[in-house]
């Protein structure tokens, strides 16, 4: 379970978070929205222990997350920025990288770990670019291979920042799917998006956000019956029926 209390951060003067209290369903996928500069990507920071100076508390399984050493954090809870490091290296070794909170004293893997890592990169399709530099990648496949890292980690709870925004059309369905097969293993998701449409699709729980504050937190459906969408993003919300069922979609 993650849960945040009163959690409040500043730069300067500036409040970037204000009182954010929020508790994420287990094995759920939460997406968080809001416009640009609302506070998503620093809640996400905040969340992965990259952000120490804050109020308030956030909590990791019933103990406050300030108490976690980095590698004991990192077992339960991973997150893939939005700004994706390119190092000289190889797709192969960014997987293998993943398994660090699982390697001796001295940072070295071991063969099993290596096989988890071979197995996330067949997964995400990765084979392909097996050898290629991460320096070298287009921005999709970076996104894919910073994806499969975070699947070779197999952390309880997953965070991407914006992980599908440089993806063309089938690579977001394969992203859809690698997401469902995360759901079926009992993995937490928690994203932060700004394609509403995408954002319905996946998300079983959604967080709003604007200017550091909550203002919605609930289903789906709770927020579509909302007029949140339209006052935040000035969207209109269209309806139509797909399987006997009604579905939305924002324009």
């Amino acid at each position: 379970m993650l849960e945040t209390r009163n959690l409040k951060m500043k730069y300067g003067k500036k409040i970037i978070l204000d009182d954010i209290s929020l508790s994420f369903g287990e094995k759920m996928t939460t997406v968080i929205l809001g416009k640009n500069g609302s506070g998503k990507t620093t809640l996400l920071r905040c969340l992965a222990g990259a952000i120490r100076k804050y109020e308030g508390e956030i909590i990791l399984n019933g103990q406050n997350i300030r108490f976690y050493d980095d590698k004991q954090r990192a077992r339960l809870l991973s997150l893939m920025p939005q700004l994706l490091p390119r190092p000289a290296i190889s797709v192969k070794r960014l997987l293998e990288m993943g398994r660090y909170p699982y390697s001796d004293d001295l940072g070295r893997i071991n063969s099993k770990d290596q096989e988890i890592a071979a197995k996330a990169l067949r997964e995400c399709e990765l084979e392909g670019i097996n050898d290629k530099l991460v320096c070298h990648l287009s921005g999709g496949q970076r996104q894919l291979a910073y994806f499969g890292m975070a699947i070779s980690q197999d952390s309880e709870i997953i965070m991407m920042d914006e992980p599908s925004s440089a993806l063309d059309a089938n690579r977001k369905k394969a992203f859809c799917q690698y997401l469902h097969q995360l759901k079926e293993k009992g993995k937490t998701i928690i994203l932060s998006m700004h394609d509403i449409n995408e954002a319905l699709k996946i998300a079983e729980m959604i967080v709003v956000i604007d200017e550091g504050r909550i203002i919605f937190q609930g289903k789906v459906e709770e927020l579509v019956a909302t007029a949140i969408i339209k006052e935040l993003f000035g969207l209109e919300r269209k309806s139509y029926f797909e399987d006997g069922k009604e579905c939305y979609f924002y324009l």
